[in-house]
């Protein structure tokens, strides 16, 4: 029998981050294993120059009022399938990839899961990608799980 995993599941406020969680649940977990949801709000530092700290100060309370809105939903998901190890993390940071990257070798979990953001080539290409640079950088196993278009 194997033993049970530590999984580290990445969840962002979209419908691909929602599917993976539900497919994850669905079709991978077994019981027994650990699961561990991490979110990365919004960074807004680099905004700092172009608007003032009033507005800043909004989208920071704004991003993390939806964190807390994630961390309850995930949590709340995680126990109602039946769940007994769970946790969530709220991390601030500049890199998203980074930061997941960084939790996974902290909490030296077994296994990444996370969904594509579904960006088209050309923006992709000039923003990057948070799955794409995970994968690069990760020395564990890393799913990244995308919503069917139908």
């Amino acid at each position: 029998m194997a033993h049970p995993s530590t999984v580290l599941i990445a969840v962002d406020p979209s419908e691909n981050s929602d599917y993976c969680v539900h497919w994850y649940l669905e079709r991978i977990h077994r019981e027994g294993n650990k699961v561990i949801f991490i979110h990365v709000p919004e960074y807004w530092g680099d905004m700092a120059r172009m608007m003032s700290p009033t507005r800043l100060e909004e989208l920071w309370k704004e991003s993390q009022y939806k964190a807390q809105q994630l961390k309850e939903t995930y949590t709340k998901l995680a126990t109602d399938a039946g769940l007994s190890s769970v946790e969530f993390i709220i991390e601030e940071g500049q890199e998203p990839w980074s930061i997941i990257v960084k939790a996974s070798k902290d909490k030296k979990v077994d296994m990444i899961v996370m969904g594509s953001r579904g960006m088209g080539t050309i923006r992709r290409t000039l923003l990057g990608s948070v799955s794409d640079s995970v994968l690069h950088h990760s020395h564990i196993p890393v799913m990244v799980v995308h919503k069917p278009k139908h």
